[in-house]
């Protein structure tokens, strides 16, 4: 008779997610995780097989919650210009703990997907999700006028997806907020 699973899945996930976040995926030893996970080892195998297919799940788990989050920044403002000013300026009012964090998915990026091509896979997938709600966000702000026809938007997308993974990795190497903020400022010029 199969036993019945005692933990939130969803709930450990959340937390291997912040230990690998916090510690990367070679450092974060499995005694860590299934303390986070507050799982044994058998649960750990039985859900997610083992720490890279957890990783894997960890990956993705953040990429649809940044994606969600970006995307309602993009759609609660009115203001197309605002909403990029405030993505941009994001990491630079940052507490130093959230800077120094990064970004998971450029964390993944660095780390793993060089040698790895499922995380490479989901890196490449997460970024162009992001470039595809950039996209979106400024042709409503070209048409509506408040963003002006210059290059394509995909481009411009691109450029952005660029400034804002540079900018988190800047804030990751303890650039100072206002160092970031001045990046921020600069990269914005585009959104005229």
């Amino acid at each position: 008779m199969p036993r019945t699973k005692l933990f939130n899945r969803e709930h450990a996930l959340d937390r291997a997610l912040q230990v690998f976040w916090t510690q990367g995926y070679e450092a974060a030893s499995l005694d860590a995780l299934l303390e986070a996970m507050g799982v044994g080892r058998q649960s750990l195998y039985d859900t997610f097989e083992d720490k890279r297919q957890l990783y894997l799940a960890a990956l993705e788990r953040y990429s649809d919650g940044h994606l969600a989050e970006l995307q309602g920044i993009l759609m609660r403002s009115g203001s197309v210009k605002k909403a990029l000013k405030d993505i941009l300026e994001g990491p630079a009012r940052q507490p130093r703990a959230a800077r120094l964090k990064g970004c998971f998915l450029v964390n993944s990026a660095v780390e793993l997907a060089p040698h790895d091509p499922d995380v490479s896979r989901a890196v490449a997938a997460g970024f162009k999700a992001e470039e595809e709600a950039f996209t979106a966000a400024i042709q409503r702000g070209r048409s509506t006028g408040e963003l002006e026809r210059r290059g394509e938007a995909r481009d411009l997308a691109s450029l952005v997806v660029t400034l804002m993974h540079g900018m988190r990795v800047a804030g990751k190497a303890n650039a100072a907020p206002e160092t970031l903020l001045a990046m921020a400022r600069a990269a914005s010029a585009f959104a005229r």
